[in-house]
């Protein structure tokens, strides 16, 4: 297993999918997000369509979103406290963690994130000075006090990321009118950055070679940047492996049958669809893709929409890969002419274990 420690360089856009409106962003970049980007530097190294017919088969390697994290005064950066998505599975008692403050949390460090899949009491972390980012981030007691140390001032003393609504003037061509328009878009503070894990299939470490392609696509992608309004210079970075303390990743452990994927994840077949999604504790969400992209004679076109199951979700688990590259080449326009290319929405689990007793409905199957 790998880790990528990603310092941005400035704000990114990584929208959601409401239609015509662009002021809604991503504080992260999802695992599908982030894959297509490879594959786009992969293309301009010409190895592509060798990545492409790997991940068709037996793919070699899975990887996470890119997750916000707090980042030490180090260099080249490491990763001093990850974050991830609130897993599906139970949350402390009410009278520990009232509901009203169970809604408003969206994060929690890899300590709180393993506490719960492992059915362990978090009494005593469940108080007001542990919830930073206005209550949407949680950590331990241990990591806010490694923050401040590392920081030297408060974890909650700052704000982490924000929200920027940025104005664009578009001009008709012909009348040459203008339209006054918003994008929003992401910004960190300065000690936040994102960070994302790769594990060999079967939870093996990843060949070497495969390290190697990710990093010269990583370079390209360096300056290029991640997500959109690329062109306006946002989503440029500069990038580390990281080798500080791994966390405990328990990929191998399946006493329950079930597992909290970390990345964007699309059912193979009915078959996996009723194994992973209709299994009894199963505990999921669904986000809706849509997106651009270009046949062989540059002409833009709508993606066809998919819907993956998001980032925390509990799915049932099976053995070997979970999941598949979606083909999303658009239908409806025989005009458009992609020849034998395919066009792809990455959908591969990231699975990490989970106790029964986490369930929110402990299965007996």
């Amino acid at each position: 297993m790998a880790m990528v420690t990603l310092r941005l360089n400035g704000p990114f856009h990584v929208g959601q999918d409401t239609g015509a409106e662009r002021q809604k962003v991503h504080a992260y970049i999802p695992s599908d997000t982030l894959f297509s980007a490879l594959v786009t530097a992969w293309a301009q190294l010409g190895r592509a369509d060798e990545v492409i017919e790997q991940f068709r088969g037996q793919p070699p390697f899975t990887l996470t979103s890119a997750f916000p994290c707090l980042l030490a005064r180090t260099d080249p950066p490491r990763a001093l406290v990850r974050l991830l998505p609130l897993p599906l599975v139970r949350l402390p008692a009410d009278e520990l963690l009232p509901p009203r403050q169970k809604k408003g949390i969206r994060w929690v460090s890899w300590g709180v994130f393993e506490k719960l899949c492992a059915a362990q009491t978090l009494e005593g972390e469940t108080s007001e000075a542990n919830r930073v980012q206005a209550g949407t981030v949680w950590l331990l007691r241990e990591e806010r006090e490694a923050i401040s140390r590392g920081w030297g001032r408060e974890a909650d003393s700052v704000i982490w990321w924000a929200t920027e609504a940025v104005p664009r003037v578009v001009v008709d061509r012909v009348t040459s009118a203008s339209n006054l328009f918003y994008t929003g878009r992401m910004a960190l503070a300065e000690n936040v950055g994102l960070w994302f894990a790769i594990r060999g299939e079967g939870g093996v470490e990843v060949a070497s070679r495969w390290l190697d392609l990710v990093g010269r696509a990583l370079h390209v992608l360096a300056d290029a940047g991640l997500g959109g309004l690329r062109s306006a210079g946002h989503g440029a970075f500069t990038w580390a492996w990281d080798d500080g303390p791994a966390p405990l990743l328990r990929e191998s452990q399946i006493e329950a049958g079930y597992a909290v994927t970390l990345a964007r994840y699309a059912p193979k077949d009915e078959v996996e669809v009723a194994r992973s999604l209709q299994a009894r504790a199963a505990s999921y969400q669904l986000v809706t893709i849509a997106g651009w992209c270009q046949d062989e004679a540059l002409h833009p076109w709508r993606r066809k929409r998919v819907r993956l199951v998001s980032e925390g979700s509990v799915i049932g688990r099976l053995e070997g890969p979970m999941g598949r590259l979606v083909d999303v080449r658009p239908t409806g326009a025989p005009q458009a002419n992609f020849g034998e290319r395919g066009v792809y929405r990455y959908g591969y689990a990231f699975p990490m274990s989970v106790r029964p007793e986490a369930l929110r409905e402990v299965a007996h199957d």
